[in-house]
């Protein structure tokens, strides 16, 4: 499966699910209003996936990530990103600070 670059995502105020079809190796995520879900794929399709998300809301918009029976991944603040990776059986995640110019 060949992923694009990198892939802008506006949540519009709603939790949103990802699917296959909108991962990319690099999600630039805005939440738009407010905290909000971000459902990664479930892991079975995933396996060896890696993915950086940035959440470039313009505000303090928090993004959780859970997986795809809901289990929490990890939450990520505004101006952070983490990386995450599937092992087939779980996401797995790193959190860091970036500065958005």
């Amino acid at each position: 499966m060949a992923l694009g670059a990198c892939r802008v995502i506006d949540m519009a105020n709603a939790g949103l699910t990802l699917t296959m079809a909108r991962m990319a190796p690099y999600l630039r995520v805005d939440p738009n209003g407010g905290a909000q879900t971000l459902v990664l794929p479930a892991t079975a399709l995933c396996a060896g996936l890696v993915c950086e998300i940035l959440n470039a809301a313009d505000a303090a918009e928090t993004i959780t990530l859970n997986d795809a029976a809901g289990t929490l991944v990890m939450s990520i603040a505004q101006n952070r990103a983490c990386t995450i990776a599937c092992d087939w059986t779980s996401w797995l995640g790193h959190k860091y600070t970036i500065t958005l110019t």
